[in-house]
């Protein structure tokens, strides 16, 4: 029997059906990854159209406008966080990246 048919059908064939099947959920995975990634402040004023000082940040941070996570003394803002906070201001917009 040849090593290239499994199950009567071609190796290609069957590694091309079980990667078509994974790619929906690997990306997923992947965009639930992104939505958890935590970013630091610089990166979190740029999110925002037009981009925000580190003080307005602060400012809404302070406001309870964003939530803030704390790591190790450090100051971060979680994307998805982000992305809701931009929806409800009415002058900014949250990018889709």
């Amino acid at each position: 029997m040849d090593g290239n048919v499994i199950y009567g059908f071609p190796k290609e064939e069957l590694v091309d059906s079980i990667v078509a099947k994974l790619i929906p959920h690997i990306q997923a995975i992947l965009g639930e990854q992104e939505r958890d990634k935590l970013l630091s402040p610089t990166d979190a004023c740029k999110m925002f159209i037009p981009a925000i000082s580190t003080k307005t940040l602060a400012r809404w941070t302070k406001d309870g406008l964003i939530v803030v996570q704390r790591v190790g003394g450090r100051l971060y803002y979680k994307h998805s966080d982000l992305l809701t906070a931009g929806s409800t201001l009415k002058r900014y917009k949250p990018t889709r990246t």
